[in-house]
């Protein structure tokens, strides 16, 4: 979900990634979504932004 988020975030911007948006690309169930990341879309962002960085610099 998180490389899905990635990819998603540098195609569409922060705005246009949804919850459901990352559903549809990446096929988890809604509920791996909120277990995952208790922090919703927030903190699947903030991750998602966390690895994009990381590997920019390898």
């Amino acid at each position: 979900m998180v490389r899905t988020t990635a990819g998603l975030l540098r195609e569409y911007g922060a705005s246009a990634t949804s919850i459901d948006r990352v559903l549809a690309h990446g096929g988890a169930p809604r509920g791996s979504v909120y277990h995952h990341f208790p922090g919703g879309r927030t903190q699947l962002v903030e991750e998602a932004v966390e690895l994009a960085a990381a590997r920019s610099w390898r």
